[in-house]
C-alpha cells in the first residue's frame, strides 16, 4: 500500500521520475538494507542521479517506523536528505501519515489523502 501511494505522489509531483519495476528491471535486489551498492548501481544504470530508498520496520506491536533517504548515486556515501518517523498504532492511516511526513521532508512531495 505504501509503495503504491509513494510512487503515485512522486509521479504526480512532476519533479522526479519513477524507475520501472518490470520483470526486466528486477535483476538486482530491491531491498536497500540487504545490498546498498546494488540499488545505487541499478539506479545509475537507468540514468538516475538521486535515488529514494525507503523502508519500514515494525519494532513491536505498538512501535513502527518509516524511513527514507534521498541519495546521490554519484556519491552514495552522501545522503541529500532523509530521516525516519516513529509511529504508534498499526493502522493503515498511521502508516500513510508517517510515509506522507517522510516524503514531504525528504523530497518536498505531498502525498494526497
Amino acid at each position: 500500500m505504501l509503495s503504491k501511494r509513494i510512487r503515485a505522489a512522486v509521479i504526480a509531483s512532476g519533479y522526479y521520475r519513477v524507475l520501472g519495476r518490470s520483470k526486466a528491471n528486477r535483476t538486482l535486489p530491491f531491498r536497500y538494507l540487504n545490498c546498498k551498492a546494488c540499488i545505487f548501481d541499478w539506479a545509475r544504470q537507468r540514468g538516475s542521479k538521486p535515488v529514494l530508498v525507503s523502508w519500514v520496520r515494525k519494532e513491536s506491536r505498538l512501535i513502527l517506523m518509516v524511513s527514507m533517504a534521498l541519495i546521490d548515486v554519484a556519491d552514495p556515501r552522501k545522503a541529500i536528505a532523509g530521516g525516519s518517523v516513529d509511529l504508534r498504532g498499526d493502522t493503515d492511516a498511521m502508516w500513510l501519515t508517517g510515509a506522507s511526513q517522510m516524503l514531504e521532508r525528504t523530497m518536498g512531495v505531498t502525498m494526497t489523502p
